[in-house]
């Protein structure tokens, strides 16, 4: 006989999925469905209680999830032993970072950030949010001019995808029509809010760094410290009649940044940053992808700690933007030896 001795939610994220204790009298096969599509078989058998674990489920989910749109998705869980069998079911959501409450209420009160509640942001910034929708929701703008005038708040989207991760551009740019005049303005879905307090500056070179965070979902990072950039450049040359030509350059771009100081808040947000496989930088209106190869992240608990993090990044291919031009000159007999003199 088989029974599952762990209660499951109905919603989970990825990293929250906990290990699943099922007794049984000697063996059992548990299959892992994904509507009609099964993603994982095993079999195990009990230890000498007639206990059997299922671990690491998340790690398995969050592949599978990382390869659809929506981050989304319907699990089913099928234990049987031959004779007898059990079914348990939940929703999964992609999420590498494990949260101090259950997913249904973070996703209910939030938005898919570390972020918690505000963020500065600049005039020309692209700003995105994303939630997950378990019913229809009004998204609502509200703004406070630099003279203290409140506007709002006015409904700019009306969300009526149910279970579905949604990406709301929220861009300065793209949703205030002067934002040079105003100093702040408020996101609303419900019970989630985003503050965002603008900076009207003008744009000073700084890198504008685009991501997915721990959920998946695009996420944008301004460097406020120093930023270095570093070009490195690797040419091939040959002989051609006694005379040396360069028929190929490789360029690398390197940046060095520092964030600049950051509350404790954004701190652990900059790290989610740190961690992420998938960053652009945006050069105009192009995502060039970036790799970032070191970051020093230094924390203590001393009460007037001051966060600033440096870190390490470079375009992901050589040659990707505004370089690798091919020289006139370039040698068309591809068995050429560029070592021949």
């Amino acid at each position: 006989m088989i029974q599952i001795v762990t209660i499951l939610d109905s919603l989970y994220f990825t990293s929250m999925i906990p290990d699943i204790e099922v007794n049984c009298y000697d063996s059992l096969t548990f299959t892992l469905n994904k509507g009609a599509d099964v993603i994982l078989t095993e079999k195990y058998w009990a230890n000498n209680k007639g206990r059997v674990w299922i671990r690491d489920l998340g790690k398995v989910i969050a592949s599978d999830l990382g390869e659809i749109p929506g981050l989304s998705a319907a699990y089913t869980l099928n234990f049987t032993d031959g004779n007898t069998s059990a079914t348990k079911s939940f929703r999964a959501i992609l999420g590498e970072k494990r949260i101090d409450t259950t997913t249904s209420n973070f996703t209910t009160n939030n938005f898919l950030t570390l972020l918690s509640g505000w963020k500065l942001t600049h005039t020309w910034q692209i700003e995105i949010l994303s939630l997950y929708t378990t019913a229809a929701v009004d998204v609502t703008l509200e703004t406070v001019s630099k003279d203290g005038i409140r506007v709002g708040p006015t409904v700019i989207r009306n969300i009526a995808d149910i279970n579905q991760i949604v990406e709301i551009d929220v861009s300065p740019e793209r949703i205030l029509a002067s934002p040079e005049l105003i100093s702040r303005y408020i996101i609303k879905a419900g019970n989630r809010m985003m503050i965002y307090y603008l900076d009207s500056d003008e744009r000073n070179e700084e890198s504008e760094l685009i991501f997915r965070n721990s959920f998946g979902c695009r996420e944008s990072f301004v460097p406020k410290g120093l930023v270095e950039r570093q070009n490195e450049y690797e040419n091939s040359t040959g002989y051609i009649r006694d005379m040396l030509f360069r028929f190929r350059t490789k360029e690398i771009k390197k940046f060095e940044a520092n964030t600049g100081m950051l509350s404790e808040n954004h701190g652990q947000w900059a790290e989610d940053l740190f961690v992420s496989n998938e960053v652009f930088l945006k050069i105009l209106s192009d995502l060039v992808p970036v790799t970032i190869t070191d970051a020093t992240v230094v924390r203590s608990n001393a009460p007037d700690e001051l966060i600033s993090f440096d870190f390490k990044y470079q375009l992901s291919r050589p040659n990707l933007y505004g370089a690798g031009k091919i020289d006139i000159k370039r040698i068309f007999d591809d068995t050429f030896d560029y070592t021949f003199h």
